[in-house]
This record gives structure tokens, sequence and C-alpha cells, in this order.
């Protein structure tokens, strides 16, 4: 189950049990600074001053799993795990060693419609946070080592998702609520309600 379904369940949970909903006003963002480069790039920021911290994400939509070529499942995973393998020239240790110097993490994620590329460190060292996040979008070297070091881990993962109980737990509980939510599907579609999921 990824990030996005697990969420759509624990909403649609907490919203059948209210006894499980939280505050929304113990959570609440700012409002954000919304701001569209030349290019059409949109960038969004939130400021809060009392952390001195700065979370740098990029976020390009429609390059997601859905979007790997037919027959060539993963690839949009191999790709977000090759961005900090080396970038700009250093190798991939070099690379982890500028970042952890800064006392900074990577983030890297791939979701069935998105991929993430972002950098956690102090607001001070913003400047070369933003550098380092660029090197990894713009200029990642795609080794010919590193990735068939990571296809390698890859596929030995994958071939052994059948041997962890949390795998297994989460397949059957998808499958257990897949079951239920038609079941529900169709107590709604008989009573006339309709709602958009999308």
């Amino acid at each position: 189950m990824n990030f996005r379904s697990f969420l759509f369940v624990c909403l649609f949970v907490s919203g059948l049990f209210p006894c499980f909903s939280w505050s929304a006003n113990s959570r609440a963002l700012p409002e954000p600074q919304v701001e569209v480069l030349s290019n059409g790039l949109k960038i969004v920021w939130f400021l809060d001053s009392r952390i001195p911290m700065v979370d740098l994400t990029l976020v390009v939509n429609q390059a997601g799993s859905v979007s790997d070529p037919e027959g060539k499942s993963g690839t949009a995973e191999l790709v977000s795990d090759l961005l900090d393998r080396g970038a700009a020239g250093k190798t991939s240790h070099e690379f982890a060693r500028t970042i952890e110097s800064l006392g900074a993490s990577r983030i890297l994620g791939v979701d069935e419609e998105s991929m993430s590329v972002g950098i956690h460190g102090l607001a001070h060292d913003a400047d070369q946070l933003l550098e380092l996040l660029a090197e990894m979008a713009l200029q990642p070297d795609f080794s010919t080592s590193e990735f068939e070091l990571k296809k390698t881990e890859m596929l030995e993962s994958w071939s052994h998702l059948g041997d962890r109980s949390s795998t297994l737990a989460s397949l059957l509980l998808l499958e257990k609520l897949q079951i239920n939510l038609s079941m529900l599907a169709v107590v709604l579609v008989s009573s006339r309600v309709s709602f958009d999921l999308t």
C-alpha cells in the first residue's frame, strides 16, 4: 500500500469514526507563498522563523511509477534512487559526505504519480543546500557502476517481498479493504450517493 492509499484509508476511517479524527486547528499550516517562474515552474513555500531549519523539495508530477515504460516496472524508483548516487562530477561518497558535513539529509521518493527529491538542513546553509539539490536534480551522474549496483539491490529486494511479514500483512489488509470498500460503494450507489475520489 503506497502512502497515498494509506492516507486515503486514514482519512476515510477518521470520517466514518469521528473518535479517530484529530483537530484540524492543532496542525494548521500558514498560508503558502506561491511564485511562478518564467519557465512555468511553480515555487511554493512556508515561512516559520521559529525553527532555523529548511526543507527544500522538488516534486515532479507525472514522473511516478504509472509512467514506467511497459515491461520496465521500477524505472521511476531506480531513477529516484540514483539521483543522489553521484552528481555534478562528485562520486556518491563525496556527495554524501558533502551533505553530511552540513548536518543535512537527503529526501528521495517516488509514488504512483510523482517523484520528489529534496534536502533538509539548517537555514543558514540554505544556499549550499539549494546548490546540492540543483546538482541532484539537474546533474545526476547515473554512473554505470551505481546503476548496476542499485538495479541488483532492487531485484534482490523484490525477489524477497514474500519473505517479509509486514509486506504480506499490508497486502492482506489492502485486499480486505478493497473488498469492504467495494461493498460500501455498492451501498452508496444503491442509496444514490456519489462522490469523487480524484
